[in-house]
């Protein structure tokens, strides 16, 4: 049996990702995978349940990227 405190184990071919999960895809903390599954626009809302289309959140961090000149 799965325990409480076990983050999901990651499924990096499914479009939509739960919160734990994007955290766990971005390598970040939970305030701030909220923050960027926000500004990126891929909230996207089932129910009561709020999942992150990870093709925009991709695109939103590859355009956060800077530029070596």
């Amino acid at each position: 049996m799965k325990k409480a405190t076990e983050r999901p184990t990651p499924n990096y071919t499914a479009r939509l990702l739960g919160l734990q999960e994007l955290q766990a895809y971005l390598s970040i903390g939970q305030s701030m995978a909220w923050k960027i599954g926000r500004e990126s626009g891929a909230l996207v809302k089932i129910g009561r349940r709020a999942l992150y289309d990870r093709l925009k959140i991709d695109a939103y961090v590859d355009s956060l990227r800077v530029r070596e000149k």
